[in-house]
C-alpha cells in the first residue's frame, strides 16, 4: 500500500497515470477540485473490491485489499497535498488588541491583522488571522472566549503550513 501510494503520488504529480483506477481519478478531478485524488482513488478501487467480495467469497482476500487501498490513499494523499497539515483562524472581535496578545502569548503564534468591517454594523475593524496546528484549535477557542464571549471564529483547513514555527516537523 506504501509502495503503491508513492508511485501513483509521483506519476500523478508529473501528469502520468498507469491507466488503470488512478484514471478516472485523474477525469474526476479534472471536475471536482475539491476532493483529494487519494478519496476519489478509495471509492473506486473500494468499489471493484466491493463487487469482487461477492466472487470471491475468501475474507482475508478483502481484508488484505481493503488495508491495503487505505494505506495507499493516505499516503497518496499525504504526498499530494502535504504533510504539514494545519488549521487556519479567522477571529472577529472588537477586542482585537487583546485577542491578539493572549494569541501570542498562550499559543505563542504569530497573528495577521486584516482590515475589515461588518456589513451589517458597517462598523471597521481587525480581523484576526492565526495559522494553527489541529491540536491547538481547543486552546484557541478558550483563549479567545475568555477575552471576548461574543467573538466570531471561523477555521478553515490549510493544507500545508511552512515557515516560522511550522517547519519543526512536529507531530499535528
Amino acid at each position: 500500500g506504501i509502495c503503491i501510494g508513492v508511485a501513483i503520488a509521483l506519476l500523478l504529480g508529473r501528469g502520468f497515470n498507469t491507466g488503470g483506477s488512478d484514471l478516472p481519478v485523474i477525469l474526476l478531478r479534472r471536475k471536482i477540485k475539491t476532493i483529494p485524488y487519494g478519496k476519489i482513488l478509495m471509492l473506486i478501487d473500494g468499489a471493484v473490491v466491493l463487487a469482487s467480495a461477492f466472487i470471491l467469497n475468501d475474507i482475508m482476500i478483502i481484508l488484505y485489499s481493503v488495508i491495503t487501498i487505505i494505506v495507499e490513499t493516505l499516503i497518496l494523499d499525504y504526498i499530494t497535498v502535504g504533510f504539514d497539515r494545519g488549521k487556519i483562524a479567522f477571529i472577529c472581535s472588537t477586542k482585537y488588541e487583546e485577542v491578539a496578545n493572549a494569541v501570542a502569548k498562550e499559543l505563542e503564534r504569530g497573528i495577521t491583522l486584516l482590515d475589515s468591517a461588518g456589513w451589517y454594523t458597517k462598523n471597521k475593524g481587525y480581523t484576526l488571522m492565526c495559522a494553527i496546528r489541529p491540536r491547538e484549535v481547543f486552546k484557541l477557542k478558550q483563549t479567545v472566549k475568555e477575552i471576548d464571549p461574543n467573538a466570531f471564529i471561523i477555521f478553515g483547513d490549510a493544507s500545508e503550513v511552512a515557515g516560522l514555527g511550522f517547519d519543526d516537523k512536529q507531530e499535528i
